[in-house]
């Protein structure tokens, strides 16, 4: 992949440093040692969170592109603490998810996303029709709502509040 004399990307160095049973993918415990190690240890109740939104697919585990996107976060690892207040708020919004997510594949789609439209709009949100509030909260195009974009699009309409932190 990489010719001799080319660099590996850091994204890839630190990947790799951390896959420690070489799989290709991290799991929580190598998540956490990456965290810890960097500087930034993560309580439990933060490391499941962490793991919940890093992974796009809802698998279990973080593959190389899905590390790869939050790494290369400015803020990355702002994103993945959070005080008592917004570990319940976070913690709610993922079982509320998990609750249309019906087979259990860790994303909604277009069929179980039609039972989240319709209980977004009995609590009040205004989100226009069920394909446009698909393409909203679809924030890759997929045609899936991942729990990172559910989480992402509560914070950008106001029902999630994540404090501000400094920047790394």
């Amino acid at each position: 992949m990489y010719t001799s004399g080319a660099r590996k990307p850091l994204v890839r160095i630190m990947f790799d440093k951390f896959d420690t049973d070489k799989s290709g993918f991290l799991d929580s415990a190598e998540l956490k040692s990456l965290c810890y190690d960097l500087g930034h240890p993560l309580s439990p109740v933060e490391l499941d969170l962490a793991l919940k939104m890093l992974d796009e697919n809802g698998d279990g585990k973080i593959s190389y592109n899905e590390f790869a996107q939050w790494w290369q976060q400015q803020d990355r690892f702002n994103k993945l603490t959070y005080d008592e207040e917004e570990i319940r708020s976070v913690t709610a919004a993922v079982k509320y998810f998990q609750h249309f997510d019906k087979d259990k594949s860790g994303t909604i789609d277009a069929n179980e996303f039609k039972a989240l439209y319709k209980d977004l709009l009995k609590n009040g949100f205004r989100i226009g029709t069920v394909e446009q509030a698909l393409s909203t909260l679809d924030s890759n195009g997929d045609g899936h709502v991942s729990l990172r974009e559910y989480v992402d699009w509560l914070v950008a309409v106001g029902s999630i509040v994540l404090k501000e932190k400094p920047a790394e």
